[in-house]
């Protein structure tokens, strides 16, 4: 199974699905509506903008959140923290991604 948003290729905290039956990272999905009325991974029209949240994948996502990746720790450390995300203390970083992908 897939974690990560197709929009972001980082993995999902609040994943939803559209009428498609697409699922996205909340906010990236939102965002992609407001400019669109196409499903991003089919790009074909969506009757509506619905989005409904898929809670079995959340709580897959969250048992397996021990298990993310460097990579992840870092997508979300430059998402918390800007562009200078390296400069804040190592190890309250690092703290504060675990706990987060948890």
């Amino acid at each position: 199974m897939e974690f990560r948003c197709p929009i972001t290729q980082e993995i999902m905290q609040d994943p939803v699905t559209d009428e498609m039956g697409f699922t996205y990272e909340r906010a990236a999905i939102e965002q992609w509506l407001k400019g669109h009325n196409t499903d991003p991974t089919t790009n074909k029209q969506l009757a509506s903008k619905t989005l409904t949240p898929n809670i079995a994948l959340r709580i897959l996502i969250r048992g397996n959140a021990h298990k993310a990746t460097n990579k992840d720790k870092r997508a979300w450390c430059r998402k918390k923290y800007g562009p200078d995300w390296w400069k804040v203390n190592k190890k309250e970083r690092k703290r504060e991604a675990v706990e987060a992908l948890h």
